[in-house]
């Protein structure tokens, strides 16, 4: 098992990111450009965490909807951190585990609707 440093959130920090979702893209960007460094502390402790979860999830070979739901979570935090293309794969990933499901939480179908306007993956 190859896990990288964990780091810790505090208390406010798990409340607030438990909360997040690709309906955040807007009060994450609608300031002047730049993330302050609160935002981008979170996201980053976000990411790595997210992604030691899924390692350990992965080597345990648990059920789909548990990864399905960490995708989908490394969906919305990467779109936050405008990583476009781990976005965009970490949705499709989703995606793939769960069809239905994925279609059933706005959140999702927004946060891939997002990464694909910025790709311009679109016909209008």
């Amino acid at each position: 098992m190859n896990i990288t440093y964990e780091p810790g959130f505090t208390c406010a920090e798990e409340i607030r990111f438990v909360k997040l979702d690709s309906f955040d893209f807007i009060h994450f960007w609608n300031k002047k450009g730049e993330l302050s460094e609160l935002d981008k502390s979170l996201l980053y402790k976000g990411i790595r965490n997210l992604d030691n979860e899924l390692i350990k999830l992965v080597e345990a070979k648990e059920d789909d909807m548990k990864i399905y739901k960490v995708y989908l979570k490394i969906g919305h935090i990467s779109l936050l951190a405008k990583d476009f293309p781990r976005a965009l794969s970490a949705y499709q990933k989703a995606y793939n585990l769960n069809k239905d499901g994925f279609w059933k939480v706005p959140a999702s179908y927004f946060g891939l609707g997002m990464v694909y306007f910025h790709f311009k993956a679109f016909e209008m």
